[in-house]
């Protein structure tokens, strides 16, 4: 008896590698597609049944066969099947003799087998060479196809999807003169590469037949027409041209399937049970984060908070949510997405009956509020960066900290111009001026998202004026350069608050709080308003329109 383990890597570089949406939504059906429906059918037809398969999904598939050539058939025909339909998608396959081998410790050994594969790495063309031409989509690999070929490939294609398909057949290719304009005449491009071409036709030709793959068939169930999709994401730029886009991912997995085989070893049909559980889990975790994105973006059109567009999906299953909103509310829909996926594993969590020992599943996630015409792959970049950092602050707050239940973390940065900033660099000179990470639940030793975000809604329903947050964050910086000026800076500021009215002096007063004030000393300045570049930043993007 063999393990198996395939798993799609590069997922991201996959699909983000061009900035053309039709591009990147074919790429992502293509995965789900392939992962979704092909996986399953070649494990079927080489007589892996449903008992032998521990999960298939989210890109990735565990699954027992009979023996080691099997597995090796399965491993061509997937490598196979992916290089037809999705070429430039990277696999790593792996497989081991778990004959006598309880699952937890051939899973174990099946997990270090593939990390070896992964470490291989893959092997890329120089495009540098002078005679090589780039593709004209994604620049990342040699033109193949151009229009005096386009036809030609275009019916392979298609006739490959077709005999795949057997008792099926895509329903027409009356678009095949549409597409050829999209992308020699509009596009402008000479020639593209298979793999942005699979893309395309993917997107123009094929996806809408099949409407129950990926989260799209979840996401129809619910809205049905009252999804408008888009042509470009500029038309997502509904505030001042910037669009936000978001990643969120699982916390702890891998700690929390460690640490539940505890549970499982040395009872009665453990490793059945133990299998079982595993099914279980990845549906589970599957089902909880498509589910809690559909419940918030339900609860945002019931509020009126969305228009008819909604976003744009483009990586949603497994414990990975990313995806693009108008930037006025994607803080809202990551912070609350956040929120209810939490909530749900940590009920999932309790039922299991496990021990409580701080391993349950969280999500941190990056949001990133930038132009409309920032390419795709540096909001992609940026957000991931971001994301590391919502994780680095999760794992330092728990770190040697005994606690029932641990809680996700998000970052956040608006990006003006240019993509490709230094995140990292930027914040140095503001440090002191930003409480970033926040995290998503409370906790007494971490700010709070939720606060941040009431309290600018507080502000501009307020008709707080804004000239005199930039003073406070003005004055805030000046101390940072200069020690001597903390009593000036303050009574400047304790000045302003006089001329308040009402509401507005008792936002300010409960920010800064009154203890400090009225304890006010050289270090005053220092201890308060700590997150006043946070609010100067998301404050045109939190709370509506004013």
């Amino acid at each position: 008896m063999y393990l198996v383990s395939v798993e799609t890597v590069k997922i991201k570089d996959f699909i983000f590698n061009t900035n053309k949406l039709k591009t990147i939504r074919g790429a992502s059906f293509l995965l789900d597609y392939l992962n979704q429906v092909v996986v399953k059918d070649i494990l079927n037809k080489n007589g892996v049944g449903k008992d032998d398969i521990l999960y298939v999904a989210a890109g990735n598939a565990k699954f027992y066969c009979k023996d080691k050539e099997v597995a090796k058939k399965i491993e061509a025909e997937i490598k196979e099947v992916y290089n037809n339909f999705a070429p430039d998608s990277k696999l790593a396959i792996s497989y081991i003799d778990a004959k006598g081998e309880e699952v937890w410790d051939a899973m174990d050994k099946l997990a270090k087998a593939t990390n070896v594969v992964k470490n291989k790495g893959f092997s890329k063309i120089n495009l540098d060479l002078p005679f090589i031409e780039k593709c004209g989509i994604c620049c990342d690999n040699p033109v193949q196809i151009k229009k005096e070929n386009f036809n030609e490939n275009l019916e392979s294609y298609v006739k490959n999807f077709d005999s795949y398909l057997e008792n099926e057949k895509l329903k027409t290719l009356n678009d095949r003169y549409k597409i050829e304009y999209q992308i020699f005449d509009k596009d402008g491009v000479s020639g593209i590469c298979p793999s942005c071409f699979a893309k395309y036709i993917a997107a123009n030709l094929i996806k809408d037949d099949f409407q129950e793959i990926g989260f799209y068939s979840d996401f129809k169930k619910e809205f049905k027409d009252e999804f408008k999709p888009v042509d470009s994401l500029e038309e997502y730029k509904l505030k001042k041209s910037f669009i936000g886009f978001m990643y969120s991912d699982g916390d702890s997995v891998g700690e929390f399937l460690k640490n539940a085989k505890e549970n499982f070893k040395g009872k009665d049909k453990g490793e059945d049970k133990y299998k079982e559980f595993i099914k279980n889990f990845s549906q589970t975790l599957d089902i909880h984060t498509k589910g809690s994105l559909i419940e918030v973006l339900k609860e945002l059109r019931e509020e009126n908070k969305l228009d008819e567009h909604f976003g744009e999906f483009l990586i949603v299953g497994g414990d990975d949510v990313c995806a693009v909103f108008p930037g006025h509310i994607v803080m809202e829909v990551s912070t609350r997405f956040q929120e209810r996926f939490n909530s749900k594993m940590k009920d999932y969590y309790k039922t299991c009956n496990f021990k409580n020992n701080g391993s349950n599943i969280t999500s941190s996630g990056g949001v990133i509020i930038a132009k409309a015409k920032t390419p795709m792959y540096y909001l992609f970049d940026q957000s991931l960066t971001l994301q590391k950092n919502a994780k680095k602050k999760r794992y330092e707050t728990y770190e040697n900290k005994n606690v029932d239940f641990k809680n996700g973390f998000i970052d956040f940065q608006v990006i003006g111009s240019e993509g490709t900033v230094n995140i990292g660099d930027f914040r140095k000179g503001v440090k002191n001026l930003i409480q970033r990470p926040y995290s998503i639940e409370d906790m007494d030793s971490c700010k709070k998202i939720d606060n941040l975000l009431q309290l600018i809604e507080s502000l501009k329903a307020s008709n707080f004026p804004k000239n005199k947050l930039r003073m406070y964050y003005d004055l805030k910086a000046e101390i940072e350069k200069n020690p001597n000026k903390s009593m000036e800076n303050l009574f400047e500021l304790i000045n302003t608050i006089v001329k308040l009215d009402s509401e507005q002096k008792e936002l300010i007063l409960s920010w800064i709080g009154k203890k400090n004030l009225s304890n006010s000393h050289e270090d005053t300045l220092k201890e308060i308003l700590n997150n006043i570049f946070d609010v100067i930043e998301l404050y045109d993007f939190v709370g509506g329109s004013k």
